[in-house]
């Protein structure tokens, strides 16, 4: 997992519990050794979060692309 980079991304409007679910995803990750950044993109849920990848532009389909 050394080297690996993961980026756990949830919509900053999602309930606490998601969350609190992605930042421990990431945690958890970052302990194994992986190079982690935990987003919360506001005004997006489970439902909206990925409309983001429809714009090349947009920081989530940069963070995809680059990786």
């Amino acid at each position: 997992v050394q080297g690996t980079r993961i980026t756990c991304w949830v919509g900053g409007g999602e309930r606490s519990e998601f969350l609190r679910q992605s930042a421990l995803l990431a945690n958890i990750w970052t302990g194994l050794g992986a190079a982690t950044q935990s987003v919360a993109e506001p005004d997006r849920h489970h439902f909206n979060v990925v409309d983001g990848l429809a714009d090349p532009n947009h920081p989530l389909t940069r963070t995809l692309v680059d990786e």
